[in-house]
């Protein structure tokens, strides 16, 4: 896979920039929005999966971050269970609420309060029901 080292792209005219940075035109624009190493690296991980498209990015933090974010919306709720990542405890009882996402942390092992987080209104959209594997079963 080639490396590219650039953080700018070079236009033919101011034309051809403004399609870009307007979307008109696909291709690189800025090297903080679109990298043609990570966009190679993204295609290829996308094939091996079996996807269409592929997103990389930096940390875990930003792969939980996208993909809640890409599920749930304002007026949401969230079960998670206690076990989590400080981070992603973080990300769901902090910052996701301050976007109108509400929250119930459980505990990983008790069923019973699994049961009762889930709320009715949210069965028809169960993407919006989120918890950690855990070994709590039900006999």
């Amino acid at each position: 896979m080639p490396i590219y080292q650039t953080t700018s792209y070079v236009f033919r005219n101011s034309q051809h920039a403004a399609d870009r940075f307007g979307l008109r035109d696909a291709g690189n624009i800025y090297g903080r929005l679109t990298n043609s190493t990570q966009g190679v690296f993204e295609d290829r991980v996308a094939a091996l999966e079996g996807g269409v498209a592929g997103l990389a990015v930096a940390s875990g933090a930003a792969a939980i971050t996208y993909a809640l974010q890409n599920i749930v919306q304002n007026g949401d709720h969230i079960v998670a269970a206690d076990n989590l990542y400080g981070g992603s405890y973080n990300l769901i009882t902090h910052t996701l609420a301050t976007q109108g996402i509400s929250n119930t942390i459980i505990n990983v092992n008790d069923l019973e309060a699994l049961e009762a987080a889930i709320q009715p209104k949210y069965m028809p959209r169960p993407s919006v029901i989120l918890t950690a594997m855990c070994s709590t079963s039900k006999a």
